[in-house]
């Protein structure tokens, strides 16, 4: 069980570690605005990822009980209507932030006295809104390898899209970029784990995982 887990335990622990690179950047680059620009941005990502996850994990049971039945069909119509929900939520996702960012970022702020706040929030949409194009359907194949007892493959994606990818190109960029263009490394490692994810998922198909 903790080996199967390991994924989850890795998306958490992950997360844990690039606030904290991603704040001390922010922190030297913006200063205190920066970080509570971001933080009002992360509400609005969250609040997609919490849903991305709740698809994920309950679609997770579904799939590995069809699995343990050798139904390759009907763990593939599972994954089928699973991924239809995250790319309508996405689209959902990406056209709120696109086209009402600045209503929902004064839900969080006070307008008289944080307008160097907003003005940089309203700067970061435009640099993570692509992370909705790819990260739910990474967090689906992530759980649907955990759901076929792929851990070690689910573990790569997860340490990748989590970890390795966003923390190098973080880093990468701020050493090359001198205002918050760094910002879109996040979206970039999403995209390239989609890369692995779709690799991943190809090798492991549902017919030829129970075949």
């Amino acid at each position: 069980a903790a080996y199967n887990g390991i994924s989850e335990f890795i998306n958490e622990v992950s997360g844990a570690i690039i606030a904290f690179i991603f704040n001390w950047m922010l922190i030297q680059r913006a200063g205190v605005d920066g970080v509570a620009a971001i933080t009002v941005v992360n509400y609005m990502l969250m609040t997609g990822f919490m849903m991305f996850f709740a698809i994920e994990d309950t679609s997770q049971v579904m799939i590995s009980q069809n699995y343990g039945a050798r139904n390759a069909e009907r763990t593939k119509a599972f994954l089928k209507t699973a991924c239809v929900i995250v790319a309508l939520l996405s689209l959902f996702f990406i056209t709120v932030l696109v086209t009402a960012s600045e209503p929902l970022i004064y839900l969080f702020v006070n307008e008289k006295d944080s307008a160097k706040t907003v003005i940089l929030a309203l700067e970061f949409v435009t640099y993570v809104w692509p992370i909705f194009i790819f990260a739910g359907f990474n967090m689906m194949i992530t759980g649907y390898l955990t759901a076929i007892h792929l851990p070690f493959q689910s573990a790569l994606l997860a340490l990748s899209r989590g970890l390795i990818l966003p923390t190098g190109l973080l880093i990468l960029f701020y050493s090359l970029l001198s205002d918050f263009r760094f910002i879109a490394a996040l979206s970039i490692a999403e995209g390239i784990a989609f890369i692995l994810a779709i690799v991943l998922f190809l090798r492991y198909s549902p017919q030829k995982a129970i075949s």
